[in-house]
């Protein structure tokens, strides 16, 4: 049926063009056939696609632009704007004021349609990779198929990869080498990333006890970035996990215009008008672990799915103490704790017992630079969790800071990357911090394809195998002012 009205659909337009060359004095039949070739293009490309087994994810109806055209019009836009961002403001004319108005609104609206692009690109890339629609059903088997012990286990005996591991190697080789860059162990490409299906319980455990295999079955089996979404903490706290990334990502942290009150032959003292530009770019992660040879030469699908396990804990660590910690010193990324620009709440010279008064002062620190937004939460270690669930909000009245989940009637969140050994004044390596905002503003990206690098000898009188996951990502904070946080929190 389908084939039929294409079919009729084509016929049509060829027929219309042919009229419009008849109208435009032009040759009916080369107008008519032009028509009719425009209208078979989508066809075309679908079958090229097909053909190919490219990973295309076509454009949804209401959709503002495919990323790759956003990013084009940003940087023209950008070209525009640089002659007059290098201007005072006092030297603008009336007619540099307008065009900077006009290209300046233009660049913030591509910049928030970027961002949603990206989003609606991930969510639909997750689904499609979900329904495996880009692949065949043996495709999906043989990805099925692959094995992470057997690709280690391989490099520990000295032979060399083959069958499916060996295919997504060179699936791997060729991502890195779009990137610029060279694997030295084993490749872990993208395609098996978000494709295959993570390791379930064997049957022959007792599914209905945790301890005996209950913590590892689930309804439906995750892709790698779907288990490492719900390993980090952050994405549900509303921050953004973008995989699959591919050059640069370029996030504005915005440039705004002071107004001011002037009299008829007043002059206009504005400064000059700067336009602030965060990239996240792929930096190097590198994790390093060990697993038992006994351990590799099991074949259960439990133990291949603990390797797994081991695996995706490593990276979203990384990714999650960088998020918080992250120093900004190349090529460490810069996290919330350390980026300039966000709120600040102290508790004294020598660290202060966090109180009601601190908690409240970090929404104020957030809120008075107008940046309460979707996702805003308070985040902190698990000592400070204790010390506040202990802590009253006026003396006698038996209401605590924290309870629940919950404090200040927002969400609460616990995870030790938050750092209990920090210093202030003689409060050596015992204070803690505590972060509120809104982790939307937060952005983790991550780049293609991890590598597996083997070292059977480091660890070789223990009888262990040292391994080392290296994947690529970055963090990026949209606006600084959306976080603030308490350095010196004491809870003992």
């Amino acid at each position: 049926m389908k084939t039929v009205i294409s079919i009729l659909f084509s016929i049509c337009i060829g027929v219309v063009f042919a009229i419009a060359g008849t109208i435009i004095d032009a040759d009916p039949v080369v107008v008519g056939s032009i028509g009719l070739v425009i209208s078979q293009m989508p066809v075309y490309a679908n079958s090229l696609v097909m053909a190919l087994g490219t990973n295309i994810i076509s454009e949804q109806p209401g959709a503002k632009g495919n990323s790759r055209v956003l990013r084009e019009k940003r940087a023209a836009l950008l070209k525009e704007l640089e002659p007059l961002a290098n201007k005072k403001a006092s030297e603008f004319t009336d007619e540099d004021r307008s065009l900077w108005t006009e290209k300046h609104a233009e660049l913030q609206k591509v910049d928030k349609d970027l961002r949603l692009v990206l989003e609606q690109e991930e969510v639909l890339k997750s689904r499609a990779l979900i329904d495996g629609k880009d692949l065949s059903d043996q495709d999906l088997r043989d990805i099925a198929r692959y094995s992470f012990r057997k690709a280690i286990l391989s490099q520990l005996q000295g032979g060399a990869l083959d069958g499916i591991e060996l295919e997504m190697h060179q699936e791997a080789m060729k991502e890195a080498k779009t990137e610029g860059r060279v694997i030295q162990g084993i490749g872990i490409p993208y395609l098996l990333l978000s494709k295959r299906p993570m390791q379930r319980a064997s049957t022959g455990q007792n599914v209905t006890t945790a301890a005996e295999g209950g913590y590892l079955v689930q309804e439906e089996p995750l892709l790698y970035y779907q288990a490492l979404r719900n390993k980090l903490l952050l994405p549900g706290m509303g921050a953004k996990l973008l995989t699959g990334l591919v050059g640069d990502l370029p996030l504005v942290e915005g440039g705004t215009f002071t107004a001011s009150w002037l009299a008829e032959d007043g002059e206009d003292t504005t400064t000059k008008v700067t336009l602030d530009e965060l990239v996240m770019k792929p930096k190097r992660l590198s994790a390093t672990g060990a697993l038992s040879k006994q351990l590799l030469r099991q074949t259960s699908i439990d133990v291949e799915r603990l390797i797994e396990d081991e695996l995706i804990m490593a990276h979203s660590q990384g990714l999650q103490f960088a998020a918080i910690n992250g120093s900004g010193t190349d090529p460490e990324p810069r996290g919330i704790l350390n980026k300039s620009g966000i709120g600040s709440v102290a508790g004294g010279d020598n660290g202060l017992a966090p109180a009601w008064s601190h908690i409240i002062g970090l929404e104020t620190e957030v809120s008075i630079d107008n940046a309460d937004g979707q996702a805003m939460a308070y985040l902190t270690n698990s000592k400070v969790r204790g010390k506040l669930k202990q802590v009253e909000k006026a003396s006698n009245t038996g209401q605590f800071v924290w309870v629940g989940n919950e404090t200040n009637g927002y969400p609460a969140y616990v995870t030790n990357a938050v750092p209990s050994n920090l210093t202030k004044g003689t409060s050596e390596n015992v204070c803690s911090a505590i972060i509120f905002g809104d982790f939307s503003k937060l952005h983790i990206g991550q780049w293609g394809n991890i590598e597996i690098i083997v070292d059977p000898y480091s660890l070789k009188k223990k009888g262990e195998v040292e391994v080392t996951v290296i994947s690529y990502g970055d963090i990026g904070i949209l606006q600084p002012e959306a976080f603030a946080a308490m350095k010196d929190a004491l809870t003992t």
